[in-house]
């Protein structure tokens, strides 16, 4: 889709509201002019004794409730189409670059140490997370800001998430409305799992009082009990279940006998038995019966988003896959389903009045408590796998979501052990692509040095080879034309920063970065080849120590296997020889002039840079002419 199409499923969404609200409209007045027709029937019925108004009071009441349903339908009809508008606004956002003001930018997901993610904007301000997300759980972000981190990356899995992600990039429709609803549902999914958590840690503190073996699992929310333990507390609920309702029989049998002349006593006196034993048990039941409703109150936010998933068409392998964990008959859909079911009987008796009724009568809150123990000795994992399902389609969405708003192909992972990179026509995912400059280069195992002056592109293009390399080792597809690689591993120093605490320069800092690729070169078990690269090597010490220390690092760096991309303003390292007498490779930016004004074409091109701008720029800026 392009910038145009956008706009024209936006205009869509707009026109469908104006008609919604239009209906809206329509019902709320009706639902006035039943409600007091309603007041009129009565009023008919009982003091004018016009008997047929009864039978008129009773249409207008089923009317009522009819158009309150129809009411509220619209209602969310409407909230939904506010909440896709919103999606697709953020698609345009992202054409346009104004995705930069998104908020959600998976900083938190960013630790000091992860220099790849800090090098290459993978998560962070002006990241491909922030321009990339369409997560709205939590559990959706951390997985993505984990992916894009190169965390948990598997030679193996490539083709078969690529599978997913190409798939679901051609589902635009399913996008959006995976994002509409997660947008709708995920803030009160987050709330109830703090609830859950803060309810669990109680009562892990006071098992843990009690009996030190007893702990509370974890990853499923679930209080410490084994599944024994749950059996036996679920078999003595059994017998209040079954003699209040029998003593309640009883005591009217007793009432209405005529050998009896207890009367009516009989039957009050069940009754209050019956709420004194649900009040003495209260402590056992109520926390069983409190930790479903608190879980019921997502139940219908998990079935919008699982159902989305659940209800569109999928092929490949890895979708066709968490599809079934969720619609088999063993399903979590029959599972929020059933614990929804237990949260409507529970809400009947949310009334006080209705409460102390069904309690007497039955010891309703025995039976709420049954049900919810036998719910969660079935289902104690199934909000954990729920939000794992959630979280890894909104995963392979985000990261499909490139090839909605940008040109993008398939990569080609290499097999063998050619050491090999080609990219055809690549840009940088982050920029705008009717600015973006395209770049052709292949690479192999080499040092290669690329200079140029300054501005010209040099740092863009080492950014736009490494992070299509992450893309395609995630399995998202890349921006380019042609793109061929080996499988490896990245490895980046770019931005680099002192450590004042620590006590660390800049320039020991990059020492530090560039010794971790030589360490990794030369220990490599698993042969595994590196991609390097290093942007403006050792920029933080003299230009005479520089060209030494650089050329004694290229050196040990071309030990192994690996591809080594260097930027530099030294043309000395021009001149080098790696550790096996070859000479490096040279590729280099340039500039021209237009009258008094330096441009830039962004190409890379063969050899070596002979021009410098220091001083063009110095001029440009004003700052020449002051002494």
């Amino acid at each position: 889709m392009n910038y145009d199409d956008f706009l024209k499923a936006k205009e869509l969404l707009e026109e469908d509201k104006i008609k919604l609200d239009k209906k809206y409209n329509v019902i709320s007045v009706l639902r006035l002019i039943v409600f007091f027709a309603i007041i009129a029937f009565l009023y008919l019925a009982i003091f004018e004794k016009i008997t047929f108004m009864y039978a008129a009071f009773s249409l207008a009441v089923i009317v009522f409730i009819v158009l309150i349903s129809v009411h509220n339908g619209i209602d969310d009809d409407l909230k939904n189409l506010e909440s896709k508008s919103f999606v697709i606004s953020d698609y345009i956002r992202r054409l346009d670059g104004r995705w930069v003001d998104f908020e959600n930018d998976g900083h938190e997901y960013t630790s000091v140490d992860d220099k790849l993610s800090f090098d290459l904007d993978l998560t962070g301000k002006r990241s491909l997370f922030q321009m990339l997300s369409i997560a709205h759980t939590e559990t959706g972000k951390e997985k993505l800001a984990n992916t894009l981190s190169l965390k948990h990356t598997d030679r193996g899995s490539i083709e078969i998430r690529n599978e997913a992600i190409t798939e679901l990039s051609e589902k635009t429709e399913f996008l959006f409305n995976l994002e509409t609803a997660g947008r709708r549902s995920a803030g009160k999914i987050s709330k109830v799992k703090r609830k859950l958590e803060e309810k669990d840690s109680g009562l892990e503190l006071i098992s843990s009082d009690d009996d030190n073996e007893k702990s509370k699992d974890e990853s499923s929310g679930t209080a410490g009990f084994d599944s024994k333990e749950k059996t036996k507390r679920s078999l003595w609920m059994i017998i209040p279940i079954i003699l209040i309702p029998l003593l309640n029989i009883a005591a009217l049998y007793v009432a209405l006998s005529p050998n009896f002349k207890i009367g009516f006593s009989a039957l009050l006196f069940s009754f209050i038995a019956g709420n004194i034993a649900v009040a003495l048990f209260s402590g056992n039941i109520t926390p069983v019966i409190e930790r479903i409703i608190i879980k019921g109150q997502a139940a219908e936010d998990y079935l919008i988003i699982l159902k989305t998933i659940a209800d569109e068409s999928f092929s490949s392998s890895l979708l066709t896959g968490l599809q079934g964990r969720i619609t088999g008959n063993d399903g979590i859909l029959k599972g929020i389903k059933g614990l929804s079911v237990i949260t409507n009987i529970y809400n009947v008796s949310f009334n006080p009045v209705v409460h102390f009724i069904l309690s007497g009568l039955f010891g309703w809150d025995f039976y709420i408590a049954l049900a919810a123990e036998n719910w969660e000795m079935k289902n104690a994992d199934l909000f954990d796998e729920s939000l794992d399902i959630i979280g890894s389609v909104e995963e392979l969405s985000s990261l499909a979501v490139l090839s909605v708003i940008r040109k993008t192909v398939k990569p080609v992972i290499l097999e063998g052990d050619t050491v090999k990179l080609k990219l055809t026509d690549a840009v940088h995912p982050l920029l705008n692509p009717d600015r973006a400059v395209a770049n052709s280069c292949e690479f192999g195992n080499d040092v290669t040095v690329i200079t140029g002056s300054n501005m010209s592109g040099k740092t863009t293009f080492l950014r736009t080879a490494a992070v299509n390399l992450a893309l395609a080792f995630i399995g998202a597809n890349v921006c380019a034309e042609k793109f061929e690689t080996s499988y490896m591993r990245i490895f980046t120093s770019m931005r680099v920063n002192d450590d004042v605490a620590g006590g660390i320069s800049t320039f020991y800092a990059e020492i530090l970065r560039i010794k971790e690729m030589a360490e990794y070169i030369k220990n490599s078990s698993d042969d595994i080849p590196a991609a390097c690269f290093i942007d403006e090597i050792f920029k933080g010490t003299n230009s005479a120590d520089r060209i030494v220390g650089a050329t004694e690092a290229l050196q040990k760096l071309s030990l192994g296997k690996g591809i080594i991309l260097v930027s530099t303003h030294d043309f000395e390292l021009c001149d080098i020889k790696d550790a096996e007498g070859k000479d490096v490779l040279n590729y280099h930016f340039e500039e021209y002039y237009e009258g008094d004004e330096i441009r830039f074409d962004y190409h890379i091109r063969d050899g070596r840079c002979t021009t410098r701008n220091a001083m063009a720029l110095l001029k440009m800026a004003g700052l020449s002419d002051i002494s």
